[in-house]
């Protein structure tokens, strides 16, 4: 562990670690452990991954498509070459520690370890951005020599544009050259002058005071590249409110038909989105096909995907929030656990409120069935990280919770696949859409339209992050039917009660009707 830690760049201190295991802690106690109170490799990888994403990080090999081993192995593509190397690190990192303890898994300091780690590499690599750039002098002399305010922020914009901004292969041209078409990529984006403010204020936020030298650049770009997820999430939430506003009598998905036709208007007024292929949405997992004469785009799902990413690099992306995932933060913190009895759970999630769903509410008797049905197949409880509560938690919020398609659903091709591919639909094929539309379920636009749940689809297959404990099993299914027990007592002392006060009042009627009767 201290090996690793002192591996960590300059500035990086250990009082990290302490901090992200604070933060992961909470998640680290909900998820299935081992006997020993550690992780497995596939559940720490479900860890991190979670816990990056909550800044908008998805760190190449943790995605939840990359299972197990299944995660490329470095290539052999020239000397210098990446290509396959990242998506190994994860990883190799994890392994490194198995290793350490004779292949037992990893505790939560430990896992703060590896996340402090991966951080640490992303800030390396940022750091080595603004040197490229010409931002900040690879030279340690040269670095703590103070820059004037006018430029640094010249500094700090060409990072941003070059590194947050551009496309990948943009990003191999020489600095010059890029500097000479900065202008022109400033003009054509509509919303500059908010990426430049933001950059002023994460300057300001970092260092308050005084001037900046080489060093607190790179203190600002690190800032920078961990923030910039809040600033993408403002394009999420548009492209969502989009969505919605053609959303289909099913909650969270808008048809095809309809899809298209946003493609279309887009691109008339020199814009590309919403016009991905049908077979890239089924490889993205976006595509309802439940109905194959009706299919759905699925809202949180097609947010989520590949295509809405900022390819920063290839150790991560910076991608859409997964709005559920605060939401699973509050059952957890709450739970405390890796499963929970139906009934608390129904309590529970009740209460919670999303962007689009106010609680408290009184939910559904078909949730309400479904939930005891996800129980019933998991000995009378429910693992919350599961597929069957991912499901049940897409009903119940289905325009923030993603639906979790079974294993092998995609048609075998993941996202990365169509990097070099036509991924986007002709426009003859998305008129072809439009125009063969038949449908009578038209949306509403504007109107406050309330859904049945029932109308999603559902599937039965089960598949648990890892196979539940039975000692943690017997514990909660006690905790369950000493709950129900005390329940049913205090139902029958309830009704005692009414039923002698009910004894008691008649008893005293009749004496009262006794006694006026004797007056009479």
């Amino acid at each position: 562990m201290s090996e690793l830690a002192g591996t960590f760049r300059p500035g990086a201190t250990k009082d990290r670690i302490i901090s992200i295991e604070a933060k992961i802690k909470p998640m680290f106690r909900a998820v299935p452990q081992d006997d020993d109170g550690t992780l497995s490799h596939s559940v720490v990888q479900y860890v991190l991954h979670r816990f990056f994403m909550q800044r908008g990080w998805s760190i190449r090999g943790l995605e939840p498509s990359t299972k197990g081993g299944s995660a490329r192995r470095p290539t052999q593509k020239g000397n210098n070459s990446l290509d396959g190397v990242v998506e190994w690190v994860p990883m190799f990192l994890h392994g490194l520690l198995e290793q350490l303890h004779d292949g037992r898994g990893i505790s939560v300091r430990e896992l703060a370890v590896l996340a402090a780690t991966l951080e640490d590499i992303i800030h390396k690599e940022v750091n080595y951005a603004l040197a490229k750039a010409g931002s900040v002098s690879p030279n340690p002399t040269a670095r703590s020599r103070v820059v004037d305010e006018e430029s640094m922020l010249q500094g700090l914009t060409f990072f941003a544009v070059n590194y947050l901004l551009s496309p990948p292969q943009e990003r191999n041209k020489p600095a010059f050259e890029f500097r000479w078409k900065l202008s022109d990529f400033i003009e054509k984006r509509k919303d500059w002058s908010e990426i430049e403010e933001w950059i002023k204020t994460v300057r300001w936020q970092v260092y308050p005071e005084g001037p900046v030298n080489g060093e607190g650049m790179e203190r600002i770009g690190e800032t920078m590249v961990e923030q910039y997820g809040y600033l993408h999430d403002k394009q999420c939430a548009k492209l969502k409110s989009d969505l919605l506003d053609v959303e289909s009598k099913k909650p969270g998905r808008v048809r095809l038909p309809e899809f298209y036709d946003m493609g279309l208007k887009a691109r008339l007024a020199g814009a590309s989105k919403f016009d991905e292929r049908t077979d890239y949405l089924k490889a993205l997992g976006a595509l309802d096909e439940s109905d194959p004469n009706n299919p759905h785009i699925i809202v949180p799902n097609y947010l989520a995907s590949r295509p809405h990413c900022t390819t920063q690099s290839r150790v991560f992306m910076i991608c859409c929030k997964n709005e559920c995932e605060e939401l699973m933060g509050q059952v957890e913190d709450e739970i405390k656990d890796e499963m929970a009895a139906p009934g608390q759970l129904l309590k529970l999630v009740a209460t919670l409120s999303s962007d689009t769903v106010e609680g408290p509410r009184k939910l559904s008797p078909a949730l309400s069935q479904r939930l005891h049905g996800i129980a019933n197949v998991n000995g009378g409880v429910v693992p919350l990280h599961g597929r069957l509560f991912a499901q049940w938690m897409h009903h119940a919020f289905p325009r923030e919770c993603p639906f979790p398609h079974e294993a092998g659903h995609e048609n075998g091709r993941t996202p990365d696949a169509w990097i070099n591919q036509a991924a986007r639909a002709s426009e003859e094929d998305m008129m072809a859409h439009v125009e063969g539309d038949a449908s009578t379920q038209k949306f509403q636009k504007g109107k406050n339209r309330h859904f049945d749940e029932t109308e999603l689809p559902w599937t039965d297959a089960e598949e648990l992050l890892k196979p539940i404990n039975a000692s943690k099993l017997d514990g909660i299914q006690f905790q369950v039917r000493l709950f129900h027990t005390l329940r049913v007592g205090f139902v029958f002392v309830a009704l005692s009660s009414m039923a002698y006060a009910a004894k008691s009042l008649l008893f005293r009627s009749a004496d009262a009707t006794d006694s006026e009767s004797k007056m009479v």
